[in-house]
């Protein structure tokens, strides 16, 4: 099953990295390809250590944030068979968007207590 990660980032230490990084090497250990946009985005040059997460910090950096949330869109409309939530999506504009998505497509949405 292809699974898309969707979670909070601003607000949380280091953008919430550890998290999807985490939630991530689940999914991938139960056989399932994942695409984590917190992986997109430090292939993108996006370096998240030793931030605090503020959208101070956003604004300061030289990070395409339209073209992440683009490419990251582009591959849940493309390739995801459910999409994974991680605790605290609801107060993210971002993940509320990709579920938003998900769901207008019939995406089923996955939270799964202690592994998300």
């Amino acid at each position: 099953m292809n699974i898309f990660i969707s979670g909070p980032m601003r607000g949380y230490a280091e953008f919430n990295f550890p998290a999807f990084a985490e939630s991530a090497a689940y999914w991938r250990s139960q056989g399932h390809t994942v695409f984590s946009p917190a992986e997109h985005e430090e292939s993108l040059g996006f370096v998240s250590t030793g931030l605090l997460g503020t959208s101070e910090e956003l604004a300061g950096l030289t990070f395409d944030l339209r073209r992440a949330l683009r490419d990251e869109l582009c591959w849940l409309l493309d390739n995801a068979d459910a999409i994974v939530v991680l605790d605290g999506w609801e107060e993210s504009s971002g993940a509320r968007a990709e579920v938003a998505t998900a769901k207008a497509i019939g995406i089923p949405l996955l939270h799964v207590k202690g592994k998300s």
